[in-house]
């Protein structure tokens, strides 16, 4: 018989801030269960909260955010455990009554710790990156929301390594423009990873080429330079 495999979902509030971590090995069933109680007015904390957003005019569906799924029996109760402590020490307000694992509060000494070991450096699978991508479709953003976002990433201090590696990543990827390139024999190319790719391909400085687009030089050691829109 084929294991039953569980998942881990959070609730999130009108700003996407998580407010409650539960589990499930069937999540659409355990959302009608969820509606279910706050149709018939379970004043929990958690359901107060749903029944607020809900009235509000937030669609449940988008309430619901998977974060982990594929877990197997024996790992549910440590993942419930390890999501709680985790959002709960990022400073979310969870609505969570205990620690997670059995409904009971857990004291297990050094738990937390061991499965942020665990998780540290690992990747969420393609199927839960799309479940998460699918429950955030359709969610609009308040004008106040983009203005936290945007105070928060100015906030942020990126370490020069992060940088370093962000940047070969994205290198030749991410906002790829082309442009077609004479060299001094009246060779033509047309980029296709961009120019900086282009430029360290054929030794050339990629900072005087836009220089040439900007009118401030004519050539670059021969080579001209054409956007192509």
């Amino acid at each position: 018989m084929e294991e039953r495999k569980h998942l881990i979902y959070v609730f999130v509030d009108e700003k996407q801030k998580p407010f409650y971590v539960g589990r499930t090995y069937k999540l659409s069933k355990r959302k009608r269960e969820h509606l279910a109680e706050v149709k018939y007015g379970n004043t929990l904390p958690k359901y107060n909260k749903l029944r607020k957003l809900i009235n509000a005019g937030y669609d449940f569906n988008l309430l619901v955010i998977i974060l982990e799924d594929n877990i197997s029996s024996e790992l549910i109760e440590e993942k419930e455990i390890y999501y709680i402590a985790k959002l709960r020490e990022e400073g979310y307000n969870l609505k969570n009554l205990t620690d997670g694992g059995e409904g009971a509060i857990n004291t297990i000494p050094g738990l937390s710790e061991k499965l942020k070991k665990i998780h540290t450096g690992s990747k969420r699978s393609q199927s839960t990156k799309d479940k998460m991508s699918l429950a955030r479709e359709g969610i609009v953003f308040t004008e106040e929301h983009k203005n936290n976002l945007s105070i928060a990433r100015k906030k942020r201090i990126t370490k020069i390594e992060t940088r370093i590696k962000a940047s070969k990543t994205s290198k030749g990827k991410i906002n790829i423009k082309k442009y077609k390139l004479t060299d001094p024999d009246g060779k033509e190319y047309v980029t296709e990873n961009g120019l900086t790719v282009f430029c360290e391909q054929h030794c050339l400085c990629s900072p005087n080429f836009y220089k040439v687009l900007k009118g401030e030089r004519n050539n670059v050691c021969g080579w001209k330079i054409q956007r192509i829109e």
